[in-house]
């Protein structure tokens, strides 16, 4: 309606948008105006500069309310396509920069650096389940493999970084504005977990699924469900501690120091998940067919 009720300059017409109003120009003045009054004149200079359709996009761009039906999974992904990189290093620095991501679009163009990360609380791509078979874990030998139940909930990690803590989704979406409460009872410093992340029930066990969605997509969370659903993350594996990458050590030894670390920073909003003991492929197959818990899948 805005974009349709500006008056309309003498300078313009359909088609006829001002070619010196860039989306780099627009983003780095919203971001850095000292004021909103100050934003509406930027603005308001800008509509002026533009026609109809132009106004459009631009009220659409300035109130983060442009919807075009794409995921910021796929926008990753048509990045890295483009830019002849690879999906997960784009990940990785993708959450660490910000609008409008010049530093991205140098290294994708080969006029700058690779984006540096360290110091901040960004993304590590996910090692995912690949679902098997039994016939298929013959060749191996058990002895070699860790075991561990896949809980009720939803896959999450947890970064601290900079002074700032960040909840991910498995998808590499911020979804700490939906649990509030696990972000202020966060105890170990500058450091970045994998875990599960589940709601717990009054019995002190996660809850089933359909609990937890009951806080998923959230904008806020209300002081009944962060007391009758609290947050809780079981831990799977340590990441980074103190802005040491652990990835490239062994599990056993990112499960020793992740071991370590909740026993040093004990925390009711964070526990370990326990390692599942077996001496065969058909004892683990018998014990996943069996779990001792409702809330767990596999």
């Amino acid at each position: 309606t805005a974009a349709l009720m500006w008056p309309e300059p003498a300078a313009t017409g359909p088609g006829r948008n001002d070619p010196g109003v860039r989306l780099s120009e627009v983003a780095e003045t919203l971001a850095a105006a000292p004021s909103a009054a100050a934003a509406m004149r930027s603005l308001a200079g800008w509509l002026d500069g533009l026609d109809t359709t132009g106004r459009w996009a631009l009220l659409k761009l300035a109130t983060g309310g442009l919807r075009v039906g794409v995921s910021a999974g796929l926008a990753k992904a048509a990045f890295a396509a483009w830019a002849k990189l690879d999906p997960e290093a784009v990940e990785e620095v993708w959450h660490g920069l910000e609008p409008p991501y010049d530093a991205l679009f140098a290294w994708a163009t080969g006029t700058g650096p690779r984006p540096d990360p360290r110091g901040l609380p960004h993304f590590r791509p996910f090692m995912l389940a690949t679902p098997a078979e039994l016939a298929d874990l013959a060749p191996l030998d058990p002895a070699d493999f860790s075991a561990e139940w896949k809980w009720d909930g939803i896959r999450a990690q947890m970064v601290a970084a900079g002074g700032e803590i960040r909840l991910y989704a498995r998808s590499g979406d911020e979804i700490g504005r939906s649990f509030p409460d696990l972000l202020d009872a966060w105890p170990f410093g500058e450091a970045a977990v994998d875990g599960e992340l589940v709601v717990m029930g009054p019995d002190g066990q996660p809850a089933p699924f359909a609990e937890l969605q009951k806080r998923i997509n959230r904008r806020t969370v209300g002081p009944g469900l962060l007391k009758s659903l609290p947050a809780h993350l079981r831990l799977y594996d340590l990441l980074a501690k103190g802005g040491v990458d652990l990835r490239p050590h062994p599990f056993a030894e990112r499960r020793g120091a992740l071991e370590a670390l909740v026993a040093a920073h004990p925390s009711p909003r964070f526990d370990l998940s326990p390692l599942v003991a077996f001496s065969s492929w058909a004892e683990l197959d018998r014990l996943r067919a069996d779990p001792p818990a409702a809330t767990i899948e596999g």
